[in-house]
């Protein structure tokens, strides 16, 4: 399969993301990440693109999400999922896609959305979580509930990314 990355650091960062292991526990290295990357530089494209790989690659029955302060901010990443995986038939088949939810079929891994306005993090136990838009946070109550449903997991991954941009109070 071709994978062609617009920039290069997107490379680097899924490369950081994903290759990186203690020699004994095969545990990632890194484990907690922040990417601030400017407008209409490829955010859209590597975000559900790490999702994808984390679902592929994580443990069975795992439950990865994507957050937001919103709903629609939230939905963002599992739209640009939804858009990856119909135009990639050759991934697209070890997936089931759903309104609510995208699952792997290969590790029975769910994949949904959480936002702040829900409140519908709390009882979560996520091996993997992405942040979008982590500069225009009033708050982190989401942060905070998704990271301590990390604590009894497994070789926990989490990510903050956002637009690099000045936010105006």
């Amino acid at each position: 399969m071709l994978l062609y990355l617009d920039q290069k650091f997107q490379f680097f960062v899924l490369h950081n993301v994903f290759c990186w292991q203690h020699k004994e526990t095969k545990y990632a290295l890194i484990n907690e990440i922040y990417l601030q990357i400017g407008r209409k530089n490829g955010k859209t494209f590597l975000s559900p693109l790490i999702m994808i790989i984390g679902l592929i690659i994580s443990d069975n029955f795992s439950q990865p999400y994507s957050g937001a302060k919103t709903r629609q901010l939230a939905g963002l990443i599992f739209k640009e999922m939804n858009d990856t995986l119909a135009v990639s038939p050759k991934i697209d088949k070890f997936f089931k896609r759903t309104k609510t939810y995208i699952k792997c079929l290969r590790t029975e891994s769910t994949f949904s959305v959480v936002s702040s306005e829900a409140n519908n993090s709390n009882g979560t136990r996520p091996q993997m979580f992405l942040l979008d838009e982590v500069a225009v946070q009033t708050d982190f109550s989401l942060w905070d509930a998704l990271k301590y449903g990390q604590l009894s997991v497994r070789n926990p991954l989490s990510i903050s990314i956002s637009t690099a941009y000045t936010v105006e109070g």
